[in-house]
């Protein structure tokens, strides 16, 4: 039916080009007014009626998925508590300390997302009091070294990743010039020495990214999209 009233009028404003007319301009201008309003119903969302029992069956299901997700809320909060709980004052001050604490402790909180933040404290700690270069290799052979064993992909991405948060928190840095100079001719299609400071930033986080993607889909078990998927996951979470 759009498509005839477009015709329609097409026809018409020939028409009146070659012949002016008063009743075939209003005519016209009724057409335009006709497709102006199918074009705004064809953009509507179509209402979808539900049958009585649909529709009770629908708001239960709704009603249910709302508690249950209270409920989860709840208990991670309460789980949350509990191990903050069992943490020492001097634990609790170097948590509130780091610069994730305040995404840490957002609500809803998240107990996993603090399991992780004190391991990555505490390990942080008992390494400082190390020999600094036997701190900075067993923190990298700590990551080139972790295995999947039984743990799910998603467990092991996780795994890997407050390992390379931890290592380079005592300061282990990838960097190796064909690996910048690689991906800023991929992205920028320039030499890495030539980008600006923001952009070197950018290139050394993603050649560092690639490096530790290599080591974990060098392995068999993790392919390289598994890999992908659950670590951009594990960044939307930071």
């Amino acid at each position: 039916m759009l498509g005839a009233n477009q015709t329609m009028a097409a026809n018409l404003q020939a028409e009146l080009a070659l012949n002016p007319n008063p009743a075939l301009t209003l005519e016209l201008v009724q057409l335009n007014n006709t497709i102006a309003q199918l074009q705004h119903d064809l953009a509507e969302d179509i209402p979808y009626k539900l049958y009585e029992e649909e529709k009770v069956e629908h708001d239960s299901k709704v009603k249910s998925h709302i508690k249950l997700m209270e409920n989860i809320k709840d208990h991670r909060g309460k789980v949350f508590m509990l191990i903050m709980g069992q943490c020492t004052q001097r634990l609790q001050d170097k948590l509130k300390q780091d610069i994730s604490w305040p995404l840490v402790d957002a609500t809803p909180k998240d107990p996993i997302e603090l399991l992780n933040l004190i391991e990555r404290v505490v390990l942080k700690q008992s390494e400082t009091d190390q020999y600094p270069w036997a701190t900075i290799r067993e923190a990298d052979m700590a990551v080139k070294n972790l295995r999947q064993g039984n743990m799910t992909d998603s467990q092991w991405v996780e795994k890997m990743r407050t390992r390379h948060e931890i290592a380079k928190s005592v300061g282990v840095e990838r960097f190796c010039t064909v690996w910048v100079d690689y991906c800023a001719q991929a992205k920028y299609s320039k030499v890495y020495d030539t980008l600006s400071l923001p952009e070197q930033k950018d290139i050394r986080d993603e050649a560092e990214e690639r490096y530790i993607a290599y080591l974990m889909s060098s392995t068999p078990v993790l392919s390289m999209r598994t890999y992908a998927t659950h670590w951009q996951k594990t960044l939307r979470r930071r």
